[in-house]
């Protein structure tokens, strides 16, 4: 156990307590009027504020230390550790050997989201479909999207995802495209979600403005999944739903309790709480990658549940949609924003249970707002799982 684990009876900064204990709007009010060598402080215990944020792995702090200036190779006087020694998380590691950049912009947003860009592209969404209408928009996913950027992404499923979008096309309905969103066979949802991340970053820039036919695509799917009175009010959900996810141990332990939590994909629950141990390998933990030297687990189950108070959530209940109506499935719009509310782990059974409530984002006049995550399961591939590694 490091120092920075002990109890000591020299007591550590306000400031360093923040960073230790995860506190975001107080770090945030403290380094705006910090110096350098206030940062780098080298407190009674021996450590810097960088030290703590890196042995309890606190992600957030760890990248506002390094974006303020804060050294990552002092070496702490009681353990001659430095940062990067102190902390267990490979994530955080990458922090630290990258400037907090390349890092952080694979599982965050590298301009914070605001309200009043969510604000501005919700209104640019619900006009596009007015203006566009279902028809239209249904006619240019057909040719651009299915027959083009999907049918490259999945030549194998090429032909039925066309069929769906061909059928939705001539009913002038979302249901079918829906209904191909939970066909697992033809792999639609993992072409959906790639696409999302990969454009939506760059649709939330003002002007909000398409630059080739995949960005115009997912503009158009989402927009007409937000503002399609077929589907709204009738299908809106209100309500408690769920979600299993098999995640990276590692991973895992970078999220903290009050963080913003923001998904750039759909995102599939369900109203049914057992069907979270379907998805997240709960009881099966005996196939979970696991350290080289020790056998621990490197993976671990996870149970969302996710408390829909606000119509703004615009969460579908798409039943009965769905190719297995029994999932009872629900899903959340790209751009859905949660707070992180709790974390429970139950080291036992390697299986840990996350309460999150939908809310609003911060203004960008809120110097000291909470930080805004990417959803769990952006990050970087669809198990959430590091390649195999000696431990």
């Amino acid at each position: 156990m490091t120092a920075i684990a002990q109890s000591s009876a020299r007591e550590t900064s306000d400031f360093y307590n923040a960073c230790s204990t995860n506190d975001i709007p107080q770090v945030k009010s403290y380094l705006s009027r910090m110096t350098l060598h206030e940062i780098n402080r080298i407190e009674p215990n021996g450590s810097t504020a960088l030290h703590a944020a890196s042995y309890h792995n606190n992600a957030a702090v760890v990248y506002l230390l390094i974006q303020h200036g804060a050294s990552v190779s002092i070496r702490s006087n009681s353990t001659n550790l430095t940062p990067y020694e102190e902390t267990t998380s490979t994530y955080i590691k990458h922090l630290l050997t990258s400037t907090g950049n390349k890092a952080w912009i694979e599982w965050t947003f590298v301009d914070p989201l605001t309200r009043e860009t969510k604000e501005i592209f919700d209104t640019a969404l619900e006009n596009t479909f007015h203006d566009m209408g279902l028809s239209f928009i249904l006619n240019y996913l057909l040719n651009h999207y299915a027959r083009g950027h999907a049918a490259k992404a999945s030549s194998t499923s090429a032909k039925q995802i066309e069929r769906y979008f061909e059928e939705a096309q001539v009913q002038t309905n979302l249901a079918p495209v829906i209904t191909a969103y939970t066909a697992p066979s033809i792999f639609f949802f993992k072409i959906v979600s790639k696409h999302c991340i990969e454009v939506i970053p760059e649709l939330l820039r003002i002007p909000f403005e398409p630059q080739n036919t995949l960005a115009a695509s997912i503009f158009y799917l989402v927009a007409a999944c937000n503002y399609d009175p077929m589907l709204r009010p009738k299908y809106a959900y209100i309500g408690h739903v769920y979600r299993g996810l098999r995640m990276s141990l590692d991973y895992f332990r970078t999220y903290k309790k009050n963080e913003l939590i923001v998904n750039r994909p759909f995102v599939s629950t369900s109203k049914e709480y057992n069907v979270c141990d379907i998805f997240n390998g709960y009881g099966a933990s005996s196939t979970f990658r696991r350290s080289y030297a020790s056998q621990t687990s490197l993976e671990i189950s996870v149970r969302c549940t996710y408390k829909i108070r606000r119509p703004e959530t615009r969460a579908i209940d798409i039943t009965k949609m769905s190719v297995f109506e029994h999932e009872q499935e629900v899903l959340l719009m790209p751009i859905s924003v949660f707070r992180l509310v709790s974390i429970d782990v139950d080291a036992n059974e390697n299986v840990a249970d996350i309460v999150l409530e939908d809310c609003d984002l911060p203004s960008k006049y809120d110097p000291i707002a909470s930080m805004v995550r990417c959803d769990f399961a952006e990050f970087p591939n669809t198990l959430l799982v590091v390649p195999f590694m000696q431990v």
